[in-house]
């Protein structure tokens, strides 16, 4: 009987406390500032690492290119890394530092998403672009 009260009472609090502060977060923690600050690196000035007083540096704590590269596809794109205004069927945006293979990519216009497109089994296979 006292096991399952206590059970009762541990189930409840757990509830409680997962709607406890919901419109509140807590702080980046450094780690995550320092990949944050890597990523913003990457897309403003096209070094994907740290500065030290205004010298690249290498990634240091941030990990490796994988971690930081989602974080850095977050960011909005540089304007004068974009294709010329006017009609087009491309844009072309050059980054460094990101290993060959073949990786899913979305674009955002004005609000709307690419889509994607998945298999049989449900696994996303495109929109694909292939970095040689």
């Amino acid at each position: 009987m006292r096991s399952r009260a206590a059970g009762s009472f541990a189930v409840l609090a757990c509830v409680v406390s997962s709607f406890w502060r919901l419109g509140t977060h807590p702080a980046l923690f450094w780690d995550e500032g320092w990949t944050l600050a890597a990523a913003r690196n990457w897309v403003e000035l096209g070094w994907v690492g740290q500065l030290l007083q205004g010298v690249p540096e290498s990634l240091g704590l941030a990990g490796q290119v994988e971690v930081v590269a989602p974080v850095a596809l977050s960011f909005p794109a540089r304007r004068d890394l974009l294709s010329p205004p006017g009609s087009t069927t491309s844009v072309e945006v050059p980054i460094t530092d990101v290993m060959p293979a073949s990786y899913l990519a979305r674009l955002q216009v004005d609000g709307a998403h690419s889509p994607l497109s998945s298999d049989a089994t449900g696994a996303f296979v495109a929109p694909l672009v292939v970095v040689p």
